[in-house]
Order: structure tokens, then C-alpha cells, then sequence
């Protein structure tokens, strides 16, 4: 197919999708996963990384004790993923890993250098997705978790639309991850005060939204798409997804979650966004226009 018939294709899509009321005004489709980040990437790190809980909420029971099963490699087979789409060379960050992890990948794949960041990041992802070995693993803080421990967590497929600001949408996404709704309930008693949820994340970035936002079956703290761990550039190692709003609302380097009696506006919405973004109510910019 020519690029005149698929455009055609495209706008032929755009105006089934507008008559049927999928996509939201003022939007395009798009088959591609466009990158829009304010300020650089955060490299993760998998020895210091955690998710935070805070403001009014407490653990459900002080007492209370998570176990979960994960690959024995799984945590360090993210990290190396990660630095995969760092480093220039690709073949080098797999030098740079652990003899176990190269073995993992030389298992799966055959081999331990690729020809393309591709096919390195498909035999790392081999080894999350095919342990050979799996280890145990529990926390008993439900306000702090770290890497390991947020991987063993129940998770839920998501099969849906994500529409962007900056009037582009993307049908038919594929993300996997924690549901908020049922961390809140399984680990958390949330204060009857909070009204609002505020993600922060690396840099200090933030995002608000009305706590019910956060409790549709949708809403997830998400660390896979379409199969394979969230790249650097689209917010891994851990995003929020929030796909009834515009997807800046879908936090990128996730690091923290504040349950909030008062409303606080993010990055974004204090320089201009709508506060709360919705895509069918094309809620795009607020009476505040900071950068616009």
C-alpha cells in the first residue's frame, strides 16, 4: 500500500471512528506511538527504586504481610531492558549485565549479541516472561515497595484507546499492570478526606485528578505495552495509565502516589492544561494559558 492509500485508509478510519464516537474531537489517528516528554528521561535504577503511598491513607492492617512469585532474573532483566534503550550500543549493556542474566539470555535466545536494539530487547523480555526459576518474595510495608516487590502484585490486562493533548490518537493499546482500584482496596485504607490523587514522579513532575477518576476499571499503574516492558521514552519503568483523560494525565517515571484532602495542580495544569482533561469534552487548556 502506497503512502496516498493509506492516508485514505486513515481518513476513511477517522470518520467511522468520528461517527461512531470513539474519537474524540479534534483528534487525528495515528498508527505510531508518538514521544512527548517535558525534561529528560529518568534512568532507572532497580537497587533504589520504590513506590511510594502517602498522604491520608494508612495500611490497611499494620500487621498485613504481600507474598508473590517473580523470575529469579525478572528485576534485573528490567533494569538491563532499560539500559538497552540507553546505551548506543546495545550489545554493550548486555556485556555489562550479570553472568547469570547473559546465560538467561543465551538460553532463550542463542545468543548474546543482536544485530538490532529489537532483538535485544525481545530476548531480554524472553527471560521476564519465561523464567526458568522463580523466587519468593514479601514486604510487609503496604506504603513502600520496591521493584521486586511491586513486580509480585496482581495484574490486569487493559485493551484500549489513548488520546494525546496534542490531538493525536492511538486505537487498540494493549497495557498491563496493577489495577488502582484493587491495590487501594487489597493494601490501603484510603481517609474518607482524600478527594484527590496527586502521581509524582522523577524530576518532581505531578499530575492531579479527582480521586474517582482513579477508581475506573481502566486505571492502572502499568509497567508492560503491547507485550513488553514500557520503554524509557513512554515512561518506564512504571507509568500511571489513565485513558479516559488526555494521556499527560498518564504519569511517565511513576515514583509515588498521594492520596489528598485539597486539590494540587501539576506540572501541566498550572502552566496552561485543563485540570481535569477530559478527551470527549475536549477539556484541553484551562483558563490558565502559562506557555500557550
Amino acid at each position: 500500500m502506497g503512502l496516498f492509500d493509506d492516508l485514505l485508509n486513515r481518513r476513511k478510519q477517522e470518520q467511522e471512528a468520528k461517527s461512531s464516537k470513539r474519537l474524540p474531537p479534534g483528534q487525528s489517528l495515528t498508527k505510531k506511538f508518538p514521544v512527548l516528554t517535558y525534561g529528560p528521561n529518568a534512568r532507572f535504577d532497580v537497587n533504589t527504586w520504590d513506590m511510594r503511598f502517602f498522604g491520608e491513607v494508612r495500611p490497611k492492617s499494620e500487621d498485613m504481610t504481600h507474598e508473590g512469585e517473580i523470575g529469579v532474573l525478572a528485576a534485573d532483566a528490567y533494569q538491563l531492558y532499560n539500559e538497552i534503550f540507553w546505551e548506543r550500543d546495545h550489545n554493550k549493556a548486555i556485556a555489562a549485565a550479570s553472568p547469570e542474566l547473559q546465560e538467561a539470555i543465551r538460553a532463550q535466545a542463542g545468543t548474546v549479541t543482536f544485530d538490532s536494539q529489537e532483538k535485544a530487547a525481545e530476548a531480554v523480555n524472553a527471560v521476564i516472561t519465561n523464567p526458568t526459576e522463580t523466587k519468593t518474595v514479601s514486604n510487609d510495608n503496604m506504603l513502600r515497595w520496591n521493584f521486586e516487590q511491586f513486580l509480585t502484585l496482581p495484574t490486569v490486562e487493559v485493551f484500549t484507546d489513548i488520546h494525546c493533548v496534542t490531538r493525536w490518537s492511538k486505537f487498540d493499546t494493549t497495557w498491563v499492570g496493577v489495577r488502582f482500584r484493587d491495590f487501594c482496596e487489597a493494601f490501603l485504607t484510603v481517609s474518607p478526606q482524600a478527594n484527590y490523587v496527586i502521581a509524582h514522579c522523577d524530576y518532581g513532575y505531578t499530575t492531579n485528578l479527582p480521586i474517582d477518576a482513579m477508581m475506573e476499571d481502566d486505571v492502572l499503574l502499568t509497567y508492560t505495552y503491547e507485550g513488553m516492558p514500557i520503554e524509557p521514552d513512554h515512561g518506564g519503568p512504571v507509568r500511571s495509565f489513565v485513558p479516559q483523560r488526555y494521556f499527560w494525565k498518564s504519569a511517565k517515571f511513576l515514583r509515588g502516589i498521594e492520596f489528598s484532602a485539597d486539590d494540587k495542580p501539576g506540572f501541566w495544569e498550572r502552566n496552561g492544561y485543563h485540570n481535569d482533561g477530559d478527551p470527549f469534552k475536549e477539556e484541553r487548556y484551562g483558563s490558565r494559558r502559562g506557555f500557550f
